[in-house]
């Protein structure tokens, strides 16, 4: 399975504040990270293999944030990346030493539920960890990259007044 992606570009202006507090003026700018599933392409060839091509929209975008908020983002996202690498761990440790225990190779002693629970334990650590960790996005594109909505209201209101027909209000 290969997979394809389009960018979707729209010009669109920013207000001269930070998305994520609105309070204080913009001094860098931040990348705002989304891909969207868009379809899905199968083939058949002479040999009769099948082949799927996976297409995504890339809908990256920047917007501007005050120093304060930059390092307040930069942190939060290292705290995810470092909870879910813990919560991998014994993940990893539970499916290695479950398929050592089943093919008979090492750990014989070991009951198979030690590492079933060592499995589920690292599951139910990563989803909390994502639940307490894990912010609303600083913003988000719509599936066609034509609509935006931001976290901040207040910096929505005033992105909506330099872009009108780019927001989308519910």
């Amino acid at each position: 399975m290969s997979t394809n992606q389009r960018k979707t570009n729209v010009e669109y202006k920013l207000p001269n504040m930070c998305a994520n507090c609105a309070e204080k003026p913009a001094e860098v700018s931040w990348r705002v990270h989304q891909q969207e599933y868009a379809s899905t392409k199968r083939e058949m060839n002479i040999v009769g293999r099948v082949k799927q091509t996976d297409t995504y929209n890339v809908l990256d975008f920047t917007v501007g944030v005050c120093k304060e908020c930059e390092a307040k983002l930069k942190k939060s996202q290292k705290q995810t990346a470092v909870a879910l690498g813990i919560g991998c761990v014994p993940v990893a440790l539970g499916f290695i030493g479950l398929l050592a225990a089943v093919g008979g190779v090492a750990l014989t002693t070991v009951p198979h539920s030690v590492f079933i629970v060592l499995i589920g334990g690292g599951i139910i650590f990563g989803i909390a960890a994502m639940v307490l960790l894990g912010e609303q996005p600083l913003a988000k594109r719509s599936r066609d990259g034509k609509m935006f909505t931001f976290r901040n209201k207040k910096y929505e209101v005033a992105f909506g007044q330099l872009n009108p027909n780019l927001i989308y209000r519910k």
